[in-house]
């Protein structure tokens, strides 16, 4: 399945190193900051060139040895965007 160019790979490399000092502002996710058994992480969304496709990683973390991760792709498709989930593993 090919889901990026090289052109787009190459794009996608040349804006992360624009965000490396990004830190999420996690008030504004909505999430309960007192939570310290739980959490989330999200990578920068990594936009294709075109801005048709974002590609980001999602992390679970609880307790323990647990928790889950995800490759989430959106493709957009007229006005909504369609999910395509890449990867997934357990801790």
């Amino acid at each position: 399945m090919n889901i990026l160019t090289l052109e787009d790979i190459a794009y996608i490399i040349q804006i992360k190193k624009k965000f490396e000092g990004l830190r999420w502002d996690n008030r504004q996710l909505g999430f309960n900051l007192k939570n310290k058994e739980y959490f989330y992480a999200f990578s920068i969304p990594n936009f294709n060139i075109s801005h048709d496709k974002v590609i980001f990683l999602y992390r679970h973390f609880c307790p323990g040895l647990c928790g889950t991760g995800k490759i989430i792709l959106l493709t957009k498709n007229g006005s909504t965007w369609d999910i395509t989930r890449l990867g997934l593993w357990i801790h």
